[in-house]
C-alpha cells in the first residue's frame, strides 16, 4: 500500500482560506462545506453527514448515541479490524463476537437474527462491517433494527465508494490509507438527522450546537468527547473531492488490470463482490489450499510484501480475551486463507506482472 493524498499545490488555496478566516476547528467553514459536498454526493440531503477526527471515535460516538445504556452487548463479526471492538468498549458496551457468512465474509442480517436467541446477555447494538470496502445492505439493516428494536451501527471504514445512506449510521474512515484520505478523519452518515445532530454534540464535549447561529452552548448536556474535524483536514478533503472522479478511475483501472492479469491463477479466489463496480484501497484473495502465512513468507523471498489485514481476527487479540463469542469456524478459515496483495493508485501493469510472477513461484515452487 502506497497512499497518495492531494498535493500541496491542490491544498494551498484552502489553506489560504484558513489563514484569512483564522478559524481552525470547532465546525469551521471548510468542514461545513466538506459535509455539504458529501451530502450532495451521497444524495442524502442537508444534515446527513458529520465529519469527525477519526473513524474509531466516530464509531464510538455513534454507538453512544444509538445504543442502550452501557454494560450490554454489541454483536459484531470476529472477522474485522481491532478498531471495531475498541470502539464498542469505548462506548461502554461489551463486544460479542459472532461468525460471518462464508459467501460474503460478512455478518448478514439473517445470521444476526439466528444468533440473537443464544445471546449471553442483552444485545444493545449490532455492528455490521464492510469487508475491505464491499457495500453493506443498509436497507436490510434498517429493516433488522425495525424488526428487533436493536440499532445497527455500521463500520464501513473502507467503503467510501460503496456507501449508501439509510437510517442506521454508517462510519467511513478518511485515514490516509483510504481511497479518499485526509490523513486522519472519519464520516458518520445517516438520514436520521436527529441522530447526526446528537453525535455532533457528542463530538464537541456534549455541547448543544445552534445550527442557525453555528454556535455552541457552554454547558455539556451529554458526556461527550472531543472528536471535531479540523479545518486542515477539511482542506485536504475538499481537494480530494475535486479530484475524486479521476482518483476513482485510477483505482478502478488498477483493480481491473489486477483481476485480468491474475485470472489464470486458479489458486487465487477474488474477494466476494470484488468484480462489482466499487473501489477500495486494498485487493484481497482467498487461497483456500495454502496457508496465508506460508504464502506471505514465500512472497517475501521474492521481494513482494503481502498482508493478512485483519490478522487472526479481532476476537483473538489479547485485549478482547474476556469477551463472549460464538464458535468461529468461518472466521478461522478466512484468517488462515485471505491475503492482501500489493495495491496502490499508481501501480503499473509491470508491477502487477511482477506480483503475478512471484505468486506463481510461491504457489508452485
Amino acid at each position: 500500500m502506497r497512499p497518495q493524498l492531494p498535493t500541496a499545490a491542490r491544498i494551498a488555496p484552502y489553506l489560504e482560506e484558513i489563514d484569512a478566516s483564522r478559524w481552525y476547528s470547532n465546525f469551521g467553514p471548510l468542514a461545513g462545506r466538506f459535509e455539504e459536498r458529501l451530502s450532495l454526493q451521497f444524495g442524502s440531503g442537508a444534515g446527513s453527514v458529520l465529519a469527525v477526527a477519526n473513524g474509531t471515535l466516530g464509531l464510538t460516538l455513534a454507538l453512544q448515541a444509538a445504543a442502550a445504556p452501557p454494560g450490554d452487548l454489541c454483536m459484531l463479526p470476529a472477522f474485522t479490524f481491532s478498531a471495531s471492538a475498541s470502539a464498542v468498549m469505548a462506548a461502554g458496551l461489551t463486544p460479542w463476537f459472532v461468525d460471518v457468512d462464508p459467501g460474503s465474509w460478512a455478518l448478514e442480517p439473517a445470521l444476526a437474527r439466528d444468533c440473537l436467541p443464544n445471546a449471553p446477555g442483552r444485545v444493545a447494538a449490532v455492528m455490521p462491517v464492510s469487508v475491505f470496502g464491499r457495500p453493506v445492505d443498509v436497507a436490510a439493516w434498517d429493516e433488522f433494527s425495525l424488526e428487533t428494536g436493536i440499532p445497527a451501527v455500521i463500520d464501513g471504514a473502507a467503503s467510501f465508494d460503496a456507501a449508501r445512506v439509510g437510517q442506521s449510521p454508517v462510519m467511513i474512515s478518511l485515514h490516509g490509507t483510504k481511497v479518499l484520505g485526509v490523513g486522519e478523519g472519519g464520516l458518520i452518515l445517516s438520514r436520521n438527522r436527529a441522530l447526526i445532530s446528537q453525535i455532533r454534540s457528542l463530538s464537541s464535549f456534549g455541547f448543544p450546537l445552534d445550527p442557525a447561529k453555528k454556535t455552541e452552548a457552554r454547558a455539556a448536556l451529554l458526556p461527550g468527547l472531543n472528536a471535531k474535524f479540523s479545518e486542515y483536514c477539511a482542506a485536504v478533503g475538499l481537494a480530494g473531492l475535486e479530484d475524486w472522479p479521476a482518483t476513482r478511475k485510477r483505482f478502478l483501472d488498477v483493480r481491473d488490470a489486477y483481476y485480468a492479469i491474475l485470472e489464470d491463477i486458479p489458486e487465487l479466489q477474488p474477494q466476494p463482490g470484488g468484480l462489482e463496480p466499487w473501489v477500495s484501497a486494498t485487493i484481497n484473495f482467498a487461497v483456500p489450499d495454502v496457508s496465508a502465512r506460508t504464502l506471505i513468507a514465500a512472497l517475501a523471498q521474492h521481494g513482494i510484501a503481502a498482508r493478512r489485514w485483519w490478522g487472526d481476527g479481532c476476537a483473538t487479540a489479547p485485549a478482547f480475551d474476556s469477551c463472549p463469542r460464538t464458535a468461529l469456524p468461518v472466521t478461522e478459515g478466512l484468517t488462515d486463507s485471505v491475503i492482501g496483495l500489493p495495491f496502490y493508485i499508481d501501480m503499473t501493469r509491470d508491477d502487477i506482472h511482477r506480483v503475478k510472477t512471484a505468486v506463481i513461484a510461491a504457489l508452485r515452487g
